[in-house]
């Protein structure tokens, strides 16, 4: 399936994480089984700075699984490369330019504006996007994720709605 076809869903870093919030550990491969059948169907991407803020959030030798999906399906998940123009359309508008840390300078330490462009980029190719992202809270002067993709006329929704749309979830994976 290509870009074209049907809903094209472009996950964030928060919800790569929130696998290990929202799922039981005996379930998470499983998850993780199914995010990488969907990436490899071409409806499943994201910036290649959700790498990079993974990274991030990880001390050296430590394991872990967000991470390790994202290295592991780079090639697929990140195959709309950076998305210039689209960037500058995030950063040009007046809600979307809020989703950084308005005193660091936008760059792989933060994701969302480049999932936000990678959205239009799919909208430029005649793609469908959904963001996927668990952000809807953020301290004044930023605003979250899903208020800077309804600014910029993007669908978004979060991890469970993802796994429930792509028929991965049963109630027996929720961390109680």
């Amino acid at each position: 399936m290509d870009l074209l076809e049907g809903q094209t869903w472009v996950i964030d870093t928060s919800s790569l994480i929130n696998v290990k919030e929202l799922v039981k550990i005996e379930f998470r491969q499983e998850i993780f089984s199914e995010l990488e059948i969907v990436c490899n169907e071409g409806r499943l991407v994201y910036p290649s700075e959700v790498i990079a803020e993974l990274k991030n959030g990880v001390k050296q030798g430590e394991s872990d699984p967000p991470l390790t999906w994202a290295k592991k399906n780079k090639k697929l998940g990140c195959r709309l490369g950076p998305c210039f123009d689209e960037l500058s359309e995030v950063m040009n508008n007046p809600v979307a330019k809020l989703t950084p840390d308005p005193n660091q300078t936008v760059g792989e330490d933060d994701a969302d504006p480049h999932v936000l462009a990678t959205a239009l980029k799919i909208i430029s190719l005649g793609g469908n996007p959904i963001v996927v992202t668990q952000e809807s809270r953020k301290r004044h002067p930023q605003v979250p994720l899903n208020i800077a993709a309804g600014a910029l006329g993007l669908p978004s929704i979060n991890l469970y709605a993802l796994l429930i749309a792509i028929n991965a979830w049963s109630d027996e994976m929720k961390v109680l």
